[in-house]
């Protein structure tokens, strides 16, 4: 029932669609330092808003800012946004707010989001040499069947023999 409600509430911003994942990193230990300041949420998320850059970003923290005014939770706020802000972040917001240790579980985030986000970048940055390998040799193959391989079918055929069996496979 509360998925439903999620995903009617869900709030339509312009320029969301260019709110990247990595963008939420800053934003969530910049919004535990200044929680962990003693600073309300209200007031970071206002500061944070006009601290912003991104427009489609502003834009979200504008929305949060007037849920948190009408006395929305945060994490409830966070929930009209899950094209930015997925399951996990939500529930482990809401954790904190529950617990007493919001600022902790934010800090706790960023690192995690962080560490994620190194694993990612290692991990593509791994792939990209054999990526590049497997495409090279899928050229240079297709090269050789298309140019190499019916000059050696015209060269058999002037001398009279007929094509090797692997050849005429491969033909």
């Amino acid at each position: 029932m509360a998925k439903a409600k999620t995903k009617s509430a869900t709030r339509r911003v312009s320029g969301i669609g260019q709110i990247k994942k990595r963008e939420l990193i800053p934003f969530t230990r910049q919004t535990a330092s200044m929680l962990n300041a003693g600073m309300s949420i209200l007031v970071a998320v206002s500061t944070l808003e006009e601290q912003c850059a991104h427009p489609g970003f502003k834009n979200v923290l504008k929305h949060l800012r007037e849920n948190i005014e009408s006395g929305l939770p945060f994490s409830e706020g966070l929930s009209h946004f899950p094209q930015i802000f997925d399951d996990m972040y939500i529930n482990m917001v809401t954790a904190g707010e529950k617990s007493g240790q919001f600022a902790n579980v934010l800090k706790r985030l960023a690192v995690m989001m962080d560490a994620s986000a190194r694993l990612v970048r290692k991990v593509k940055s791994a792939m990209t040499y054999p990526t590049v390998i497997l495409a090279l040799a899928l050229i240079i193959a297709s090269a050789l069947v298309v140019f190499v391989v019916p000059v050696f079918t015209e060269m058999f055929s002037g001398f009279g023999q007929s094509l090797p069996m692997p050849t005429q496979i491969l033909v």
